[in-house]
């Protein structure tokens, strides 16, 4: 019998390889109506009129006046709007929805918008419009500035990064009854301690489009910054540096953690369902799979805490008029959390069923359910307002070692190295985990040299994969990966999470090997133009 720690197939793999899995643009239902989104053609400025200039006949149009309530979807707040109304504050802003049965007609329609356009701000430090301010405080930082061997101050940018997925988001809504069913591609301090800290931050409002999460919420960007003022704090004369040069390159080296979500889950209270079938047991949550293996994953713990063969567990699809609510599909969170859920189902249903198989069960019983809920350590306390306390209940850790060269004529970089270690607690499916930290190594990597997204007048001007360079199997350079096993008692079969903390490691090591050659780079990604500005002897 199969179970966690082994490579079973995958549960969608077939259906994958075959084509037979389909996308949101495959479906089609009875007299279905094709949707288009206007979008603002100007950064800001007020919107003066709209024009139809097509034959409205057929078409459905909906603008903020039809929207129910407030017209605010809770971006950081309720700030952002579903529909522009007057004020156009971004490019590609929304303002207008139309709706026909033929598609060629939908998109044949011309819309005219007439704008009174105002000037824009592109720079943040620029703006003195300020959304929200967060002053996180600990200890005495005055005291300990004064008795500091070292201070670092800089100045240090990251560049935005596209998600190239290979679906864009699609939805169809469906009547059903008294309801609406959605089928669609959606889904739903640091590690080094520290007794004085002071972090100051800032979000001000500025008219380039809201940017969204990558692989982590803000990690790879903090990590940055943190990593590389750590080690030019050990440059200096009184500290040892970790970064050492080798004959083919050279060599950085960075140490870097994710975490799961701690406070919110209270808020939470995520559930998980198993239910007996007629040939064992259905999974019921709202985790998504997105290709990150999901189904694959929680049908292993559910088996080997059943102890029941692999093939014999079945997930649901995520339909929320039919599952559970297990929370949103972020944060690492759907093996540590919603996996341990699953896993206390399954114990829970294990002592039901006695001597019986499910199937037999199932037969003799008849229908049998064990829903339960998440419940965080009774430790945990965290303050939203102060950004206090401890947040999470346990850390995934990372350390990554680059090895460069650099061509001292072009200052072209090419990894030909990189060593990552990753410590998850125990892996459910290596294969899957290894995947895993490949691939966020690679977005690490364009995310460090290559990924650089052009802004102009608020849009972006490479929205391309012909100008928009990410990484290629030839730009991936020799990858050593290590496991570690070091099993969490707070998820499924010692599991934690892994999605996010493969691509906070390796910007910063390459970044520090950069360094330890001369080259100041203080941005991302450090493209050859970049490099040539940076002070060097290569």
């Amino acid at each position: 019998m199969s179970g966690g720690g082994t490579n079973v197939p995958r549960k969608d793999g077939i259906a994958k390889a075959t084509g037979a899995a389909r996308y949101a643009d495959d479906l089609t239902f009875p007299d279905m109506l094709f949707g288009r989104t206007i979008r603002s053609t100007i950064p800001r400025g007020r919107i003066r009129n709209i024009r139809l200039d097509f034959d409205t006949a057929g078409f459905t149009m909906v603008d903020h006046r039809d929207i129910p309530g407030r017209n605010a979807v809770d971006l950081m707040e309720k700030d952002q709007p579903f529909l522009a109304e007057h004020q156009v504050r971004h490019m590609a802003e929304p303002i207008l929805l139309l709706a026909h049965e033929n598609r060629e007609t939908l998109n044949a329609a011309r819309v005219v918008i007439e704008y009174d356009e105002e000037p824009a701000l592109f720079d943040p430090t620029l703006s003195t419009e300020i959304y929200k301010s967060i002053d996180i405080r600990k200890g005495d930082t005055v005291s300990a500035l004064v008795g500091a061997d070292v201070i670092v101050e800089g100045t240090y940018r990251t560049g935005h990064q596209e998600h190239i997925y290979i679906e864009p988001n699609g939805v169809i809504a469906v009547p059903d009854g008294d309801g609406i069913t959605i089928h669609g591609s959606i889904h739903a301090a640091g590690p080094y301690r520290c007794d004085n800290i002071r972090i100051q931050g800032k979000v001000v409002y500025t008219n380039t489009p809201p940017n969204g999460a990558f692989r982590g919420f803000g990690a790879p960007q903090t990590h940055r910054f943190r990593e590389q003022a750590r080690t030019v704090s050990r440059n200096e004369p009184r500290h040892r540096s970790r970064a050492v040069l080798s004959r083919r390159g050279i060599r950085g080296r960075r140490r870097t953690h994710a975490s799961l979500t701690g406070g919110g889950e209270r808020m939470l209270r995520s559930r998980a369902r198993l239910e007996l079938t007629a040939t064992g047991v259905g999974i019921a949550t709202g985790s998504t799979e997105i290709d990150q293996g999901t189904r694959t994953m929680h049908a292993q713990i559910v088996t080997d805490a059943l102890g029941i063969p692999y093939e014999h567990v079945e997930v649901a699809q995520p339909d929320t008029a039919l599952v559970a609510d297990s929370g949103p599909t972020v944060a690492s969170r759907t093996c540590m959390v919603v996996g341990k859920i699953l896993e206390e189902c399954a114990y829970e249903m294990k002592g039901k069923l006695g001597a019986l198989t499910p199937a037999e069960y199932y037969a003799t019983n008849g229908e049998l359910s064990v829903e339960r809920v998440y419940e965080p350590p009774d430790w945990i306390e965290w303050d939203d307002k102060t950004y206090l306390g401890d947040a999470y209940a346990t850390y995934g850790w990372g350390c990554d070692v680059a090895e460069l060269e650099v061509d001292a004529d072009t200052f072209e970089v090419r990894p030909i190295r990189l060593t990552a270690v990753q410590e998850f607690g125990r892996p459910i499916h290596p294969a899957m985990a290894r995947g895993q930290i490949e691939g966020g190594t690679a977005q690490g990597l364009g995310y460090a040299l290559l990924e650089r997204v052009v802004m102009k007048n608020g849009a972006t001007e490479n929205a391309q994969l012909t100008n928009y360079t990410i990484p290629t199997t030839l730009d991936m350079p020799e990858l050593d990966l290590v496991m570690m096993d070091n099993p969490y008692p707070g998820g499924p079969f010692g599991a934690k999470g892994l999605g996010e903390l493969p691509m906070d490691g390796p910007a910063p090591a390459i970044v520090n090997a950069l360094r330890h050659i001369g080259m100041d780079v203080r941005e991302i990604p450090a493209t050859h133009e970049l490099l040539s500005t940076c002070v060097a002897t290569v």
